[in-house]
């Protein structure tokens, strides 16, 4: 026959594992062209049943305008990585999320960053004729470094039509071309 019983004993709860925190205290930095060095703060621990959660690693999320976003993943408690290969002179938004056993945190609140864009030839350069085969050239980059301190230029010049010859760098801020 079918009926009722006892009620049965109130048990322990099992709450579903928790995912990490968000992110605090993102922020990006320049490196060198087409590099930014992106740093958070380590997401808050957070504990279930009095276990605390291990964040396994951290996802970097990062796009240039309105495109999908790229994911870096950090391995391991690092609270920095390093984006390269990055194009230049566009701004990029940034986001980073901790991830756990049990899934990946909120992202970050979205920061912006503009990489360094490459400079540009030199302007209203100044030629001046130092003997009947000797050139100085006093190269003018006034504005159009690219937003970095320049280390040097090259020369690159041909003599009735030969192959271009390159100086290499110079880094003193002129170059005398005799043939």
């Amino acid at each position: 026959k079918w009926g009722t019983g006892p009620n049965s004993r109130v048990g322990s709860q099992i709450l579903p594992p928790a995912i990490p925190n968000q992110v605090y205290g993102v922020n990006a930095t320049l490196t060198k062209q087409g590099a930014i060095e992106v740093t958070w703060l380590p997401a808050p621990p957070i504990s279930t049943d009095g276990t605390t959660i291990t964040i396994r690693s951290y996802n970097i999320y990062y796009s240039q305008g309105s495109g999908g976003a790229s994911v870096v993943t950090s391995i391991g408690s690092s609270s920095s990585q390093i984006l390269n290969q990055l194009k230049h002179d566009v701004q990029y938004t940034i986001q980073v999320a901790a991830v756990s056993i049990y899934g990946t945190g909120m992202p970050s609140t979205a920061i912006t960053l503009q990489t360094l864009s490459l400079p540009s030839s030199p302007i209203n350069s100044t030629y001046l004729l130092t003997s009947k085969t000797s050139l100085r050239i006093i190269p003018n980059f006034a504005n159009n470094s690219g937003g970095v301190d320049l280390a040097g230029f090259i020369v690159q010049y041909s003599v009735n039509g030969s192959s271009a010859v390159s100086s290499g760098v110079i880094s003193d801020s002129r170059y005398d071309l005799s043939s």
